[in-house]
């Protein structure tokens, strides 16, 4: 407890690889002349959460972009981390090893916000948090119902 009131903090993580196999560049491809990643940085901020904002890349161009916005990348991603086969818990345990290294940052909860979501907002975000604080649950994830088996998308 701080002057009486409790702080939880948070570590929004947003992980934005160079590569893709798909789409070249994705997390920089225009949707609606919007950078990918510009949906979830913005979701990020407008939703206020207590704690810090963290883009984990390997590329430089995408930092430098997420830098324009005030957020924090203060680390490339090592390649080995950002292969079609990386799995997002490492990437999740880089960037909380590193905050715990450089900042002594541990937090209380990590949010995972893909890049690969533009249409979530910042309401989603909120509610997410606030559901998880409520229910003192150990973990959250949304998902969104679909019109059409996966299978035939």
């Amino acid at each position: 407890m701080k002057n009486g009131r409790e702080k939880i903090d948070c570590l929004i993580l947003i992980p934005a690889r160079g590569g893709s196999k798909g789409i070249s560049e994705k997390n920089m491809a225009l949707l609606g002349g919007k950078p990918l990643v510009e949906f979830t940085i913005e979701a990020a901020i407008n939703a206020k959460l207590p704690g810090r904002i963290c883009l984990s890349t390997d590329d430089q161009k995408i930092r430098d972009f997420a830098l324009s916005f005030p957020i924090e990348a203060p680390f490339l991603r090592p390649a080995e981390l950002a292969q079609d086969d990386s799995d997002s818990l490492s990437v999740i345990n880089h960037a909380l090893d590193w905050y715990d290294g450089n900042y002594c940052f541990s937090p209380e909860f990590l949010v995972l916000l893909q890049p690969t979501c533009p249409l979530r907002n910042s309401e989603t975000v909120i509610d997410a948090y606030k559901s998880i604080i409520a229910t003192k649950a150990k973990t959250l994830m949304t998902v969104n119902p679909v019109k059409e088996h996966p299978c035939k998308l």
